[in-house]
């Protein structure tokens, strides 16, 4: 009997040794893959610049342009992966759609930055270039646009009983000026290729304002006269 109580006991710790181990929780369930409105309000929060600058008198920074331009293609991605393709579809179609809706409307605003920053963007969607085909033209004109020189009036002087305009010539590029003295329907400004690309229409008023024509684009805008106020 005084054997029976030890080897009881290692008997006890012997089965308390085997006794099998509880299996470990099983891992918390992944998360739903976010639906295509979710997707299309992140894409929206990344492109806040580009909303922000669609009204009538909003501007886009080119500090923003650039950001946006870099932060789209990871948010397309995102939208492209396998597990919810579906949604990511959707998400980016709603996106395409306020793309047309922005190309239709700002264009006639003469917002020319911002329709570059948003033909950018629509190049980067899935199917861009083939869908951008029907914004050749726009392309076109908006680089010609971009490229406009700034012209400003500095003065008026009448020889011979004709009147000329004393115009400065802004290079948008680099900022490079050019004083100019011009008649009425007279081309002047060269660009790269020693083609004139602007031309005055006319001098308006008591030289109130000067008409400008740009020739690559026949669009014509006008300017203050010099020592007038707007």
């Amino acid at each position: 009997m005084k054997y029976a109580i030890p080897i009881l006991c290692v008997i006890l710790l012997l089965c308390a040794g085997c006794k099998k181990e509880e299996p470990p929780p099983p891992p918390p369930e992944k998360p739903p893959p976010p639906t295509a409105d979710e997707l299309y309000k992140e894409i929206r929060d990344g492109l806040a610049a580009v909303y922000a600058a669609e009204p009538r008198d909003a501007v886009i920074e080119l500090a923003a342009v650039a950001q946006v331009l870099q932060a789209f293609p990871g948010l397309v991605q995102k939208c492209g992966l396998p597990d919810n393709k579906a949604n990511g579809d959707q998400a980016l179609e709603k996106v395409r759609a306020d793309f047309d809706r922005m190309l239709k409307d700002t264009p006639d605003l003469g917002k020319w930055r911002f329709v570059r920053c948003v033909l950018d963007l629509y190049k980067l969607l899935p199917g861009g270039q083939e869908k951008f085909k029907k914004y050749a033209t726009l392309d076109h004109r908006t680089d010609l646009m971009l490229a406009r020189p700034q012209v400003r009036s500095t003065g008026f002087v009448e020889v011979d009983g004709e009147l000329y305009a004393f115009l400065r010539v802004i290079e948008r590029d680099s900022g490079e000026t050019d004083a100019i003295r011009v008649r009425e329907g007279e081309e002047f400004y060269q660009d790269i290729n020693g083609n004139n690309v602007l031309k005055l229409i006319r001098i308006i008023g008591n030289k109130e304002k000067l008409e400008i024509e740009y020739l690559p684009l026949a669009d014509t805008w006008e300017i203050i006269g010099a020592g007038k106020s707007k």
